[in-house]
């Protein structure tokens, strides 16, 4: 790992540790995913240091030729929200996801309805192709 993508993968953590500190966030997932569940155990040490907790999510994939792999990311969330941690892994890891699961997984982590919606009708994709 480059010296620049671990300045990066910690200053995202930071921030989002951050954002649950100052109670803007409840829950939230400061990574974009690794195939190596150890390569997330920087997450776990520093969330615990704060006070709060972590859930492994396990993502089942698949590679254009079909072979399967998986791959991994941590939830860190506020004492006592286990339950909603739960549903987000469970929403996240299924597949396909209806409309009702994103906008599940989108009350969860904290966006505004309006913002599910756009994210559900395509607004914010196509929001990122202009």
């Amino acid at each position: 790992m480059s010296m620049h993508d671990k300045y990066r993968r910690q200053g995202n953590l930071e921030t989002y540790i951050e954002l649950l500190k100052m109670g803007i966030r409840d829950i939230c997932m400061p990574n974009y995913g690794s195939f190596l569940k150890q390569d997330l155990d920087y997450i776990d040490k520093e969330a615990k240091k704060h006070g709060f907790h972590t859930m492994l999510l396990i993502h089942d994939r698949t590679r254009t030729d079909g072979t399967k792999y998986k791959s991994y990311q941590r939830i860190i969330y506020r004492k006592g929200l286990n339950k909603r941690a739960a549903l987000l892994r469970v929403g996240l890891t299924k597949h396909p996801k209806s409309k009702s699961d994103h906008m599940t997984i989108g009350r969860i982590l904290g966006y505004s309805k309006n913002a599910i919606e756009e994210f559900i009708n395509g607004g914010l994709l196509e929001g990122a192709k202009n």
